[in-house]
């Protein structure tokens, strides 16, 4: 049983890779033509010559296989099932929410009395586990420990807060440039 699923993913693979050659062929071909201009005024089958009396152009039959090849195309994607695009893009934004909600606990963060604002605090990054998203923001756990230091005093405590982040506060180019 194993291997007949995984021939069947292979099959599937050969397919998709052979419906991507001849999209890709197709579109060169396409865009050769549209950019010679080229023509079909005559016709040679089996040594007849048949002359065209309005000229033909070469681009309608490779659009319309363009259109039907790409609808194999697409259809033979979607039978990939997850190509990890998503998980990927999901996983990005998540890390930057992340990071996101640790800049917002680490800025408000104060160890209270009798510390003074002058306070040095030292984090130790723990987790940051989106506990729940709604169309406007998500709500981020952050866990991390934190040493504080003012003169010959210190202390160290973990550092446990849900923050929401509203969608506004990841901006769109910081999820596409590389980590």
């Amino acid at each position: 049983m194993p291997s007949e699923l995984a021939s069947h993913d292979t099959s599937r693979q050969t397919q998709f890779v052979r419906q991507r050659r001849n999209l890709l062929v197709v579109s060169f071909l396409l865009l050769a033509f549209l950019s010679t201009g080229a023509e079909l005024s005559h016709l040679n089958v089996f040594g007849n010559q048949i002359d065209l009396r309005r000229p033909l152009l070469v681009s309608w039959p490779l659009w319309i296989a363009w259109a039907y090849l790409l609808w194999r195309y697409y259809q033979h994607l979607h039978d990939l099932g997850n190509l990890g695009i998503r998980d990927a893009f999901v996983g990005r934004v998540y890390h930057l929410v992340g990071l996101e909600a640790r800049r917002q606990v680490h800025r408000k963060f104060h160890p209270g009395p009798p510390y003074t604002d002058a306070v040095k605090c030292t984090f130790t990054r723990g987790s940051a586990d989106v506990v729940h998203y709604r169309p406007d923001g998500w709500y981020v756990r952050v866990g991390d420990q934190v040493e504080f230091v003012e003169g010959s005093r210190s202390g160290r405590q973990p550092l446990e807060e849900v923050v929401p982040i509203p969608i506004r506060a990841i901006r769109l180019s910081d999820t596409i440039a590389a980590t």
